[in-house]
């Protein structure tokens, strides 16, 4: 009743009603009029009436509430990470921020239907005769069973498929739909009306979730995609050839700093800070 507004108007109106059965008063009723005995029948037909209507309110609420679906608004505001079980025992990751819609009902039970916004893992368990479907602000994804990353804005979405098969439909701007394999990573920009499709390192779309970043053989052009996505700031170099480089190692995911002195030592380059722009430049 505190938080689900829909269904606290169907208890007050179910309430309202069985208010008005208590009203009810012989007196009221169409007099029969037909003998001595006529009130008692009256009384007797009245009370029938009242237990009628009251049993009917009963019944229509209780299947009402069986078969209706309450939805389920989930958000993550706990600055850091949450884990979500869906009643289908698929697992949701979701990050700060993030937002997660689904409607389930006792009868009918969980349809495997979610919205989502944000970013957010989804280890979807499979099922062969019923779909997974999420719908994000520009686009809807189709899975059976298997593991992916998601992360929308309002004009851009990016799916990064670690494993399994996915199909991306309903977009927004296009007809179209995307069939992904893993390590596939589509991004899907509304604005420009277009579809950027390619292969990818799963990790660093999924480094989000760990306290710890691991360089798992990532380029610097990986660290600089994680710099801009995760810190909010660019990162630069000066030699072109300089950001295929691959490096390897770990580092807390909440000092940047220590990211880039290290990267600075391995590189053999100097760094410069100017605002939210990270300047790296190779000694030669």
């Amino acid at each position: 009743l505190i938080f689900d507004p829909d269904f606290r108007q169907e208890y007050n109106e179910t309430k309202s009603i069985w208010r008005d059965t208590k009203k009810l008063n012989p007196h009221t009723i169409p007099s029969f009029n037909v003998s001595t005995g006529s009130e008692a029948h009256e009384t007797q037909w009245t009370k029938v009436f009242k237990l009628s209507v009251a049993g009917s309110v009963i019944f229509i609420t209780g299947f009402f509430t069986l078969v209706a679906p309450k939805t389920v608004y989930i958000k993550n505001t706990q600055g850091h990470i949450t884990q979500v079980v869906l009643p289908d025992q698929s697992m949701v990751i979701l990050d700060t921020g993030a937002t997660l819609i689904y409607k389930k009902s006792i009868v009918l039970g969980f349809d495997r239907k979610v919205s989502f916004q944000g970013q957010g893992f989804f280890n979807v368990a499979k099922s062969k005769d019923k779909p997974f479907i999420i719908d994000c602000n520009n686009l809807s994804i189709k899975v059976l069973g298997t593991k992916f990353n998601v992360k929308t804005v309002q004009k851009e979405t990016e799916v990064t498929l670690v494993e399994g098969k996915v199909e991306l439909f309903d977009f927004v701007t296009l007809d179209t739909s995307i069939f992904m394999q893993p390590n596939d990573l589509v991004i899907y920009e509304v604005d420009q009306n277009r579809i950027f499709t390619g292969k990818t390192n799963p990790s660093v779309q999924t480094f989000w979730m760990e306290p710890i970043i691991r360089f798992d053989n990532y380029t610097l052009q990986d660290i600089a995609y994680i710099f801009k996505t995760y810190y909010g700031k660019t990162l630069i170099f000066d030699d072109s050839l300089l950001k295929y480089k691959h490096i390897g190692g770990s580092a807390p995911t909440d000092n940047w700093l220590l990211i880039i002195k290290a990267l600075s030592y391995i590189t053999n380059s100097q760094y410069t800070i100017r605002n939210d722009t990270i300047i790296l430049k190779h000694f030669k």
